[in-house]
């Protein structure tokens, strides 16, 4: 390709409408040029002063940060690229490479001023351009930070809830093999032949090891030796298996005492007695870590939905604050957990209620807590804590760290969509962004304080709903 005409220039769709006359004026003011392959037609904090128009090849685009390469996307012919008229762009925030050898079309941005007097229909597709492409690529990088809030959620979910889950495996596997056992001993028990006033005792002995439940007053050393005078004196009465009734027993406060105690008062073998207590109290050891393990996956459970507020239409509604925040702090257990963070809450007890969107809300105290836990990575003493009280007619939350701080310049930009320090794969640096949108939606406002060893968001919500607790 050796010039550029209006007929050439019409490669690119929206210019189909654009009069000849414009597009003779445009191929006129800029110029021509060939890349090789692998050459870059653009670099990061480069200036941004050109206008380009892909005519044949390829160029593609990427994001680095720390080290780390994200390809964002292809140019193909008919593509613009560069600096656009009313953009507020001054420097390249990516790298454009050639793939493969590439003609463009350049125009230098000080021709914009006479593009934008002289040439309606041309200004009018270049605008057009410029707002599809801010909204695609805003929508693309809200979509990725969307996906790695919930990666980090998942993660954290899929870790609660596979510790519960398993239990109950393991506890329904046991109580399987338990309950095989169970038609033995019931036959033992019927051979005895107890009297009603005998099994009575018996049942009511039972019943109140059973309401106690296991005993937690007993170290190590002790509880070891209570089992093992028990299951000698359960051997030397002709049970088979005196350590493991002995061990069921003696966990739930039937030591030697009160199995002479039942001695007595059936006046037989002790053994079917003693085999079907432990049996009773084995199997309700069982069901309690059925329940206990189902009871957190419940509690998993409730906490999404009221972080979700899935059963709810996205509309503002008097909202406790602090029910969302420990939904919050729920779904980033594990990572708190893992980090060895300690979190310290203080929240006035009248703390009123607030007219938001729930939902919403949630992901403004899902980005500062997960931005606070991971501020505090390498710090010696790990603590969040967590407050809130009512300010005027706003009410105001505050999370704060214990991390290194912020420094100066970044505390600055802090705010800015696109901008973050972390690795490519952490952060697209939508997340502080969509916070203050999200405030501000609401008439709130957000304000970042921070020196070493100590960063503060406060957050203040108007709203309050009156003759809330």
């Amino acid at each position: 390709m050796t010039s550029v005409t209006p007929a050439t220039l019409r490669i690119v769709p929206e210019f189909a409408d654009v009069p000849d006359h414009q597009l003779e004026w445009l191929s006129q003011h800029g110029e021509l040029r060939r890349l090789k392959p692998d050459e870059f037609l653009f670099q990061r904090d480069e200036p941004s002063d050109y206008l380009y128009i892909l005519l044949s090849g390829g160029v593609e685009i990427t994001f680095r940060q720390q080290d780390q390469v994200r390809r964002i996307s292809t140019l193909v012919p008919g593509n613009v690229s560069g600096v656009l008229p009313f953009s507020r762009m001054t420097h390249a925030q990516g790298f454009g490479q050639a793939v493969g050898e590439t003609d463009i079309f350049a125009l230098h941005r000080e021709h914009f001023p006479s593009l934008i007097r002289e040439h309606f229909e041309l200004i009018r597709s270049l605008v057009h351009l410029m707002t599809t492409r801010v909204r695609d690529f805003t929508a693309q990088q809200q979509q990725n930070e969307k996906l790695m809030a919930l990666g980090k959620l998942s993660a954290g979910l899929a870790h609660e809830l596979n510790n519960p889950a398993s239990a109950i495996v393991r506890s329904a596997t046991a109580l399987s093999e338990h309950l095989v056992a169970q038609p033995e001993r019931f036959k033992r028990i019927l051979q005895i032949r107890l009297s009603d006033a005998q099994v009575d005792a018996v049942t009511a002995l039972l019943f109140e090891k059973l309401k106690a439940g296991p005993r937690t007053d007993l170290s190590l050393m002790q509880k070891s030796a209570a089992e093992d005078e028990l299951a000698e004196f359960l051997e030397d009465g002709g049970m088979a298996d005196a350590y493991a009734s002995a061990e069921s027993l003696v966990e739930y406060g039937m030591g030697l005492s009160e199995l002479k105690q039942v001695a007595d008062t059936v006046g037989v073998d002790l053994s079917p007695v003693a085999g079907w207590l432990a049996g009773v109290i084995s199997t309700d050891k069982l069901v309690g870590e059925i329940k206990d393990a189902s009871g957190r996956i419940a509690g998993l459970v409730k906490a999404v939905k009221g972080y979700t507020h899935m059963d709810q239409a996205p509309e503002a509604e008097a909202t406790d604050l602090i029910t969302g925040i420990r939904s919050t702090l729920t779904m980033l257990q594990h990572k708190s957990r893992q980090s060895q963070v300690a979190i310290e809450e203080h929240f006035a007890p009248d703390l009123p209620k607030v007219s938001v969107i729930v939902g919403e809300i949630n992901q403004v105290w899902t980005n500062l807590i997960d931005n606070a836990l991971d501020a505090m990575a390498g710090a010696p003493n790990k603590v969040l804590r967590l407050s809130g009280q009512r300010d005027g007619d706003c009410v105001l939350i505050t999370i704060q760290d214990s991390g290194s701080g912020i420094p100066a310049d970044v505390k600055a930009r802090i705010f800015e969509p696109f901008f973050t320090t972390k690795p490519m794969d952490q952060g697209t640096g939508l997340g502080l962004d969509v916070v203050r949108r999200i405030v501000l939606r609401h008439g709130g406002s957000i304000e970042v304080d921070s020196e070493p060893g100590r960063t503060v968001f406060s957050v203040w919500l108007p709203g309050v709903v009156k003759n809330s607790p």
